[in-house]
């Protein structure tokens, strides 16, 4: 798939799972998001590939902004991923299990950053929880960034259920699919390509013994 890809503040740090994206900002990129599933111990890792770049947009198609946040304490998901043997990823909060379709994690499950399509609106920089905007209903705002003065917060639609009678926020249904990368494919390994293939590289080659 083809997207524009905007960088969020900050550099994609050890818990970043994906291609280098630090240079890609502007830039027109063909990306692949795979999931692995380990079939022995359940764990799962999610991952951003890019598979080529352009400085212009490729001729005859629509593409979408792919906002990408890779770093900062402010995921309100707690950083972390759980998935049991046989079933899907899941967060430790079911209230914020809305959010997996955005994100990607490693092997142990802590959150490496959000991948977002076509964000209705971000505010960055020297911000507040307090100065941005209230959201409207089907509308809400993620605190993906938090750094030492810096913080993101970026508007996505959402499906809501109804308001309760007491006048509360209406929990959250489900993110709006529009806003979610499609996983190209999951592949069922114990360890994903770039992991193989060090470990491959690192194996010494049996030495032949010849009988004299």
């Amino acid at each position: 798939m083809w997207t524009k890809i905007e960088m969020g503040p900050g550099s994609p740090g050890k818990l970043w799972t994906g291609s280098e994206v630090t240079e890609l900002s502007g830039k027109f990129a063909q990306v692949e998001l795979v999931e692995f599933h380990s079939p022995e111990s359940g764990a799962s890792t999610r991952r951003l590939f890019v598979r080529e770049t352009r400085d212009e947009a490729p001729e005859g198609i629509r593409v979408p902004t792919l906002h990408i946040s890779t770093g900062g304490v402010g995921s309100i998901v707690g950083g972390r991923v759980t998935r049991e043997p046989g079933s899907e990823p899941t967060t430790p909060r079911e209230e914020d299990s809305w959010l997996l379709p955005l994100l990607v994690w490693n092997w142990s499950g802590r959150i490496g950053g959000y991948l977002i399509l076509d964000p209705v609106s971000t505010e960055s920089g020297y911000v507040r929880r307090d100065e941005v905007n209230s959201a409207l209903p089907g509308f809400v705002w993620i605190h993906t960034y938090e750094g030492s003065t810096l913080s993101e917060y970026v508007l996505v639609r959402t499906r809501q259920a109804d308001p309760t009678e007491d006048g509360a926020q209406p929990a959250i249904a489900a993110l709006d699919e529009k806003h979610a990368l499609p996983i190209h494919r999951v592949v069922h390994s114990l360890l994903s390509p770039p992991e193989r293939q060090a470990k491959e590289e690192t194996e010494t080659p049996p030495t032949e013994v010849v009988a004299e």
